[in-house]
């Protein structure tokens, strides 16, 4: 039964399948299949918030179950009415998996997390922490939607944008491998990576100065003209910091090194003393 569709049932129909899946899903059931099933079986808020309250009315259901598992299901699809209501029950607990559920909740509902902040001392003392962890994991594993949303976050701090993009774009380095490395480790694409480099650095709490113009460099050295161009009016870059690096990374780049030579910055002969080490 577990496995069934709950596609086109009535509320009631649904209860003792999301029950199962809930507390008991099939022996053969692994992490990725479960997430499916609930994936395809989504309700929607006020559906969501009924189940829970019918569910919570019955002896014989345990909110604890499979580490808090309808819990951690609220919280993942944004449930706000569902989670205040599944926090009266102190079975349910909120730390479960470290903190699933409510760093789930801050790619999606603010609304929960304050809930819980307010309810939990466990919660309001991690915090600081899940954000700053949270936003970075979104930031790494290219989750655009959560990443837009948590920008907008009083408690992410400016020091963690720039460390999640730091680690994202690997120009001081000067190794293409490592980043192919890291773009297989986190299953990401280029396309991916820019998109939220891109996303991050348009915020006002970014500073695009930092690490003497880090970000700056790295778009000379992958192409990014428009970007580039842009960033040549800002008055925190410095096209010539480290030597003129942004020119020697750009050195195979036409258009690139016309527009850098062009900005009148730039100085050739250091940019070309720091490509000796990297011929």
């Amino acid at each position: 039964m577990a496995w069934t569709s709950t596609r086109g049932l009535w509320l009631h129909e649904k209860l003792p399948i999301f029950a199962t899946m809930f507390q008991h899903p099939p022996t053969s059931a692994v992490p990725s299949s479960v997430h499916e099933w609930f994936d395809a079986n989504r309700l929607g808020a006020p559906d969501a918030a009924r189940l829970v309250t019918q569910l919570l009315q019955q002896p014989s259901f345990a909110p604890e179950a499979m580490d808090s598992r309808i819990f951690r299901w609220a919280c993942l699809h944004g449930h706000f009415a569902a989670v205040a209501e599944l926090v009266r029950d102190k079975r349910v607990d909120v730390t479960a998996h470290d903190f699933f559920g409510v760093r789930m909740a801050l790619k999606r509902n603010r609304g929960i997390v304050d809930l819980l902040c307010a309810q939990y001392p466990s919660v309001a003392d991690r915090i600081s922490d899940l954000v700053q962890e949270t936003f970075t994991h979104a930031c790494h594993y290219g989750h655009l939607d959560a990443v837009q949303y948590m920008l907008d976050d009083p408690r992410l701090l400016p020091a963690t944008m720039h460390d999640a993009i730091a680690a994202m774009t690997f120009v001081d380095t000067y190794c293409g491998f490592s980043m192919m490395t890291w773009h297989s480790q986190h299953h990401m694409t280029f396309e991916s990576t820019l998109s939220v480099v891109d996303v991050v650095r348009k915020h006002p709490a970014f500073d695009i100065g930092d690490r003497d113009g880090r970000l700056f460099r790295w778009f000379c050295q992958i192409g990014y003209l428009e970007a580039v161009e842009e960033l040549l009016k800002h008055p925190l870059v410095d096209p010539s910091a480290k030597s003129s690096a942004a020119l020697m990374l750009a050195r195979y780049d036409e258009p690139m090194t016309a527009l850098l030579l062009a900005d009148g910055r730039v100085d050739p002969v250091a940019a070309a003393s720091l490509a000796m080490f990297f011929e």
